[in-house]
């Protein structure tokens, strides 16, 4: 008797290793962060989320997260990464 073959399953990008291009305009770009904060499972820096973006800049992502931490949208942790609200 054959044996079956066993095929691996493809990998996949999830929606958190998934890169997106980054925004043109500052409300977009705000927006953009807020959801890569949210889709991912654990707190985030600056440089954690210029990753998921093809052309994100780490100096204008730390500055939107101020601002979203400000707005109540986000809240810093003691080691300087964030967490969605």
């Amino acid at each position: 008797m054959a044996a079956a073959s066993v095929e691996t399953p493809a990998k996949t990008k999830t929606a958190e290793s998934a890169k997106r291009p980054w925004p043109k305009s500052l409300s977009a770009q705000a927006a953009a962060v807020q959801s890569a904060l949210a889709e991912r499972a654990a707190p985030a820096s600056e440089a954690d989320l210029a990753k998921r973006f093809t052309a994100g800049n780490k100096t204008r992502i730390a500055e939107l997260l101020e601002t979203l931490a400000s707005l109540g949208k986000a809240r810093q942790l003691d080691d300087g990464r964030y967490v969605p609200v």
